[in-house]
C-alpha cells in the first residue's frame, strides 16, 4: 500500500511525467492517463493535445486515457446511478456566505472531507459523509505508523458507529 501510496503522489505533479513520458509510451501494457478534475471540456483539451507540456519547453505530451470518475457516472441516464443524480439535484446547497463552513464542521447539507490523495471534496452531508469527517480529524490525521493501533484500540467503537450509520 505504501509504494501505491508514493506512487499516486508522484503522480500528483506534472514533473515525474515530463520525466518518464517516453519510457512509458515505449512499454505496451502502461498508458499515460488523467483523473479528471476539470470543469469544462475545454480544461480537458490541453492533456487531450498534448499542448499542456509545452509550458515546459517539450514536445506535445499526449495523455492515452481519461477517469471521469463520478462525473459520467451521476449524469449517465441509464446508469444505475442515476438516482445519486436526483439525490444531488435535490440537495438544498449552501450560500456563498456559509461555504467556508463546510470545511470546519460542515453545514446543513453539505460537508468537506480530504479524498484519498488528500484533496478537499464536497460531500453531500449525510451520516456516512459525517464519519469519514471524523475519521479525517482523528485515523487519518494520526501518522501512518500510529494508524493501526489506533483502530485496534477503538474497533468495537468504529463497529458500532458502522453498524448504527448503515
Amino acid at each position: 500500500m505504501d509504494g501505491i501510496r508514493q506512487v499516486v503522489n508522484i503522480a500528483a505533479s506534472n514533473s515525474p511525467i515530463l520525466s518518464t513520458y517516453s519510457s512509458i509510451c515505449q512499454t505496451p501494457q502502461y498508458h499515460v492517463h488523467r483523473r479528471l478534475r476539470f470543469q469544462w471540456p475545454e480544461d480537458l483539451w490541453p492533456y487531450l493535445t498534448g499542448d499542456w507540456s509545452e509550458e515546459y519547453s517539450v514536445e506535445p505530451m499526449l495523455f492515452d486515457l481519461f477517469l471521469f470518475v463520478s462525473q459520467v457516472m451521476v449524469v449517465a441516464k441509464e446508469a444505475h446511478t442515476s438516482l445519486v443524480k436526483d439525490l444531488i439535484v435535490a440537495a438544498p446547497g449552501v450560500a456563498d456566505a456559509q461555504w467556508q463552513g463546510t470545511y470546519d464542521e460542515g453545514t446543513a447539507c453539505i460537508s468537506t472531507v480530504r479524498s484519498e490523495l488528500g484533496d478537499p471534496i464536497h460531500k453531500i452531508a449525510t451520516r456516512g459523509v459525517a464519519l469519514w469527517k471524523e475519521f479525517d480529524n482523528t485515523v487519518f490525521h494520526t501518522p501512518k505508523d500510529k494508524r493501526a493501533g489506533w483502530l485496534a484500540e477503538r474497533g468495537a467503537e468504529i463497529i458500532k458507529k458502522f453498524n448504527e450509520i448503515f
